[in-house]
């Protein structure tokens, strides 16, 4: 996994841009890529990982994050108001 904070933080900022997030559906679940966050959402009930602290995906923070469940809940909802009908989509990447 790419660390975009740790890119910014080497210097090495030439091509360096916020990413967007990532947003993918399958089911009645959601899920965005957030920067060092995933939530996964399904109906009213969230998971919140820390992808870097957390790798394995075992420590749900959900219960103490609810800013970052507000923000993802808004580009889930920006990106697919009807989650049955949505595609990928994913960052635009600076090589």
């Amino acid at each position: 996994l790419v660390n975009f904070s740790q890119v910014a933080l080497s210097g090495d900022v030439s091509c360096f841009i916020e990413p967007e997030p990532m947003y993918w559906a399958f089911d009645m679940s959601e899920t965005v890529r957030l920067g060092d966050f995933k939530g996964i959402r399904v109906g009213d009930t969230w998971e919140i990982f820390n992808l870097i602290d957390d790798p394995g995906e075992r420590a749900n923070l959900a219960a103490v994050c609810p800013e970052i469940i507000w923000q993802m809940g808004a580009i889930m909802d920006r990106y697919c108001p009807d989650p049955k009908v949505c595609t990928l989509r994913f960052p635009k990447l600076c090589f």
